[in-house]
């Protein structure tokens, strides 16, 4: 199945308000995920941000949304997202997307203290979607327009149990090559470039991310 990135600015370039220096702290990320394959789709984004913008870029706190239905865990999430920078969601195209999902966006969204910031959506979808309900991608884009906030998201067919096992086997083998090389003295570089309207680098890292990820096996 392709996989899809899109990229929409909800506010000119002059006023993301988050174009920070060098010297400034890393971006507040609020990550939520549905299961333990998507939190590893999210997991492996971060890190590929990590690599291109530098560890210190991110600072990330994360919930899955079953514990959605412990009100001190909700309650935590939402403050969360009400002043992060960048709210990273990993979740399942559905018909209905899970209740305490929604319940957390209907939580924050109306409380956001930041003028803007990003929104960023990996959605598993079925091999054959409904065309029928509404789309996970259609419902987070309208949230993301509401909360003036940018959107990108990425979609991937929904990963098989075996197919799960093997991305983790090939994150351990590309862990090892790494640790491997970098003590062998060698050194890596990676250029992220200019994408339109990425005034941040590290929101630039994360485009990247979701562009040149590798696609599963």
């Amino acid at each position: 199945m392709q996989q899809t990135t899109i990229l929409e600015r909800t506010t000119p370039p002059d006023e993301t308000g988050i174009a920070r220096s060098k010297t400034e702290s890393a971006l507040n990320v609020a990550l939520v995920y549905q299961d333990t394959p998507a939190r590893e789709w999210a997991i492996q984004v971060c890190d590929q941000v990590t690599r291109l913008a530098g560890k210190d870029a991110v600072r990330s706190t994360e919930w899955e949304i079953s514990r959605f239905s412990d009100n001190n865990v909700l309650t935590d999430a939402v403050q969360t997202a009400m002043t992060a920078d960048v709210i990273l969601v990993s979740i399942y195209d559905a018909e209905e997307l899970q209740v305490d999902f929604r319940v957390w966006i209907d939580a924050w969204l109306p409380r956001r203290s930041l003028p803007t910031g990003f929104l960023i959506a990996l959605i598993y979808v079925p091999e054959q979607p409904d065309t029928q309900g509404e789309r996970a991608h259609d419902y987070l884009r309208a949230v993301a327009r509401k909360g003036r906030l940018d959107f990108m998201f990425r979609e991937r067919q929904a990963v098989r149990e075996l197919d799960y096992v093997h991305l983790l086997i090939r994150r351990r083998v590309d862990f090892m090559l790494r640790e491997r090389q970098s003590a062998g003295g060698i050194a890596q570089s990676i250029s992220c470039g200019e994408k339109p309207g990425m005034a941040n680098p590290t929101i630039s890292a994360f485009q990247k991310a979701l562009y040149d990820e590798p696609k599963p096996t």
